[in-house]
């Protein structure tokens, strides 16, 4: 039962429906307590809320499941049933008093829920994700087969005698037994509901992770992930280009289209340049109308080169956005580890360098800082 409360707390965000099986759990618990100090029902208190924690704990058992399964709530319909159940009891209580049908009648009322339990929680048997609907099937299914033998028992007039097993009356015996078979139910249910929510909440955080080193607009890489690649090829002392792009005249099509217009261009943009990268290849937003392109396994400046205008040919064939053709063209600076620096701060700056020169000298470029910083000398 602590577990129980203890997953409540940590996984009913997770599973809806939790609340109302540990409500349940609880209210059962109660009625088994009041039936072990007075079996036979015959003190008014008892009879009253004992035969109503039972028939309210099926209820929420059975609205617990249909909330994890967001199915119709059927809880009204066994409370209607409940009060007819509860009517007769009165009637053979008060009227005639025979405890024997007045056990047959809430044995019957608990098959027919947990049956009812059973059945829906096998219809989403073949849906993944809900494994776990197995334990709820298990559930019902035991109870209403110990309930049945209750009935057995008791129409053969052996329940209210005494059993061989220290004096303890075979009534009892099947109740404790329910007890037992629900505790030992709810146990495996709440070690696998804890289970499944560490593997959702891994998830979870592992998809936030995601998220936060995603760009929100193109969905590339962003400057968090494009640090932490980098960071991992230093480490790992291997060469790589360090490409920036930058799309001409990007400007002028937010002035002419206005900005939403502009961010579609964006997102083509990303799109096409990804869709025509290598698999090693990797390709990040920097900010703005600026890209970075990273490669790690070129042979030489010149075939990086070819490489690159390569890529950005496929961009400059030009793309759509709401109907209207844009001829994309694009001005890149390189700048080499370990050629041109030992950090990134450095890097970045050398590959701006190369890219200013671009943007200076006509655009629609590629340079390399190694060639603009030869020019300089």
């Amino acid at each position: 039962m602590i577990s129980l409360i203890f997953t409540n707390l940590y996984a009913n965000h997770i599973y809806k429906g939790i609340r109302q099986w540990l409500y349940g759990s609880v209210l059962f618990f109660f009625a088994v307590l009041i039936y072990s100090f007075d079996p036979t029902q015959t003190q008014e208190i008892n009879f009253i809320f004992g035969n109503t924690a039972v028939a309210f704990s099926m209820v929420l058992f059975s609205h617990g499941t249909t909330k994890f399964l967001d199915h119709e709530n059927d809880s009204k319909e066994l409370s209607l049933l409940y009060l007819v159940v509860f009517g007769l009891l009165c009637v053979f209580k008060y009227i005639n008093n025979q405890v024997e049908i007045r056990q047959v009648l809430m044995s019957f009322y608990v098959i027919y829920a947990m049956l009812r339990l059973a059945f829906v929680s096998f219809k989403y048997f073949d849906k993944p994700g809900f494994n776990y609907l197995k334990i709820h099937f298990a559930l019902g299914l035991g109870i209403s087969i110990l309930h049945t033998l209750r009935i057995v028992l008791i129409l053969l007039g052996i329940a209210p005698q005494t059993s061989n097993l220290f004096g303890v009356k075979y009534d009892e015996l099947i109740l404790a037994s329910i007890a037992l078979y629900i505790t030992v139910m709810i146990a495996i249910m709440t070690v696998y509901i804890n289970y499944k929510s560490t593997g959702i909440l891994k998830n979870e955080r592992h998809n936030l992770e995601l998220e936060s080193m995603t760009d929100y607009l193109t969905q590339l890489p962003n400057r968090r992930m494009l640090q932490s690649y980098l960071s991992n090829l230093m480490s790992k002392h291997k060469r790589f280009a360090l490409i920036i792009t930058d799309v001409d005249g990007f400007k002028d099509i937010n002035d002419q289209y206005g900005h939403d217009i502009g961010d579609l261009v964006l997102k083509e943009y990303a799109r096409v340049l990804n869709q025509h990268k290598r698999q090693q290849d990797f390709i990040a937003r920097y900010g703005g109308d600026e890209f970075i392109i990273v490669i790690d396994d070129y042979e030489t400046n010149d075939t990086l080169e070819k490489n690159l205008k390569s890529k950005l040919a496929e961009v400059a064939t030009g793309i759509e956005v709401a109907s209207i053709q844009f001829r994309i063209k694009t001005s890149v600076g390189v700048a080499l580890y370990p050629t041109d620096g030992l950090t990134l701060d450095e890097l970045f700056k050398k590959a701006d360098s190369a890219l200013y020169h671009v943007k200076s000298n006509g655009k629609n470029q590629i340079a390399f800082y190694q060639d603009i910083k030869s020019e300089r000398i």
